[in-house]
């Protein structure tokens, strides 16, 4: 099973928001993302993230380092203590949708998240805290890449987000 780093920030909701909604097991996110000229496209980073893999969760702050917000387990709706709150996994990814926008809004009061541009629905991984992150290299939290995979060496493959196939 792989490691990962992945870096939230406050384009959504706060670090507490952020914190609080990653507590009750959850990190919204994207499957696709829009690219120029309009096309939709499936995040390559964010297939090679499967079940089962760890994942140090942090949030970017401009000019701070990125804060802690711990070391997480890539799990399904069955191991999830909310697991009715989602449907079926995204295919070639490890991200479930959101079926229940209640859930959601618990913590994101105000709506800031927005769904998957493809799929029109809420997506996301499902966590289960295993306790502290470790300490966010430099080279990751300097850069702008906000998934990166720690190789079995310690050393990070930085994976540009950017990287997408056509859906």
């Amino acid at each position: 099973m792989a490691e990962w780093l992945y870096k939230a920030n406050k384009s959504m909701l706060d670090v507490h928001g952020t914190l609080l909604l990653a507590e009750h097991g959850f990190l919204c996110r994207s499957a696709y993302q829009r690219r120029r000229g309009g096309e939709v496209a499936l995040v390559n980073n964010v297939r090679r993230v499967q079940l089962g893999d760890t994942l140090h969760f942090y949030f970017s702050q401009s000019g701070k380092a990125p804060r802690p917000l711990g070391k997480h387990l890539i799990i399904e709706p069955g191991e999830h203590e909310e697991g009715g709150a989602f449907g079926p996994r995204v295919p070639e990814t490890a991200l479930y949708v959101l079926n229940s926008e209640n859930f959601l809004k618990r913590y994101d009061a105000e709506s800031r998240y927005e769904v998957d541009p493809h799929l029109n629905k809420f997506t996301g991984w499902l966590l289960r805290k295993l306790g502290p992150n470790m300490k966010a290299p430099d080279k990751f939290a300097k850069g702008r890449a906000t998934l990166a995979r720690v190789d079995e060496d310690g050393s990070l493959a930085i994976l540009e987000d950017d990287d997408a196939e056509v859906a």
